[in-house]
């Protein structure tokens, strides 16, 4: 009879813990997936920071840094003539455009092979690539030479090469930002249709193990019924 008990006690706590469990764990699956989700409280911090990183600090594909540079140092040349000065804008150009390249070569093999990625990879390419030439091969030159007007004329001629990148660049977040719209909302479809199935996965699962519980349960009763009586 103790035996029967003791049986009995058992698998009542297997049942139950496996319910508690399963409940255990759905709830946490469910958590997890609305912390993490898109728009979700993590999704939200990372883009803040990123946002705030985009605002505060342009890319290397945007040569706005060195179109600065160049008339910043054309407003101290004209105070004073120093060639530190003009070595210096001949290295930050340099930096400014070894960066430009390396990041056009990442987005050369991580951007897929669509048309609408061309205004980046050729419309902004393309006039940011001939305004540093202009730089390197006749502003540094003339400013070497203390020539400033000359300076002040190739200046005055890389205006439309910035513009044309420029506006490309702009083109090219209007376009990103349409897509990781797009995306978003496939995103939140997706996860939306499956928390539904997974909720009914969870509320099916644990009817059909409630009920296993509780018939498994009967019968024990009814068994240890049944053997109490005919001892």
């Amino acid at each position: 009879m103790q035996n029967q008990k003791n049986r009995l006690q058992k698998v009542s706590y297997w049942l139950y813990g496996s319910l508690a469990l399963f409940v255990a764990f759905t709830i946490v699956a469910w958590t997890t997936l609305n912390t993490i989700k898109v728009n979700g409280p993590v999704y939200k911090r990372i883009v803040n920071k990123k946002d705030l990183t985009a605002d505060i600090s342009p890319p290397p594909a945007y040569i706005v840094e060195a179109q600065s540079d160049a008339y910043f140092t054309m407003h101290l040349l004209r105070k004073e003539d120093d060639p530190e000065t003009v070595a210096y804008l001949e290295k930050r150009l340099a930096e400014h455009e070894k960066a430009f390249e390396e990041r056009h070569a990442y987005w050369r093999k991580t951007l897929p092979k669509d048309e609408k990625w061309k205004v980046f990879l050729e419309e902004s390419y393309k006039p940011a690539k001939a305004y540093f030439a202009l730089m390197r091969q006749e502003l540094i030159p003339a400013l070497k030479r203390k020539d400033y007007e000359q300076a002040e004329a190739v200046l005055n001629r890389a205006v439309p090469l910035f513009v044309y990148h420029r506006e490309a660049i702009a083109k090219t977040v209007q376009i990103a930002a349409q897509e990781v719209k797009q995306i978003e909302q496939a995103a939140a479809r997706t996860i939306a249709v499956r928390t539904a199935i997974m909720g009914l996965a969870g509320l099916g699962t644990l009817i059909i193990l409630a009920y296993m519980a509780f018939g498994v349960m009967r019968n024990l009763l009814r068994t240890t019924a049944r053997f109490q009586n005919a001892v």
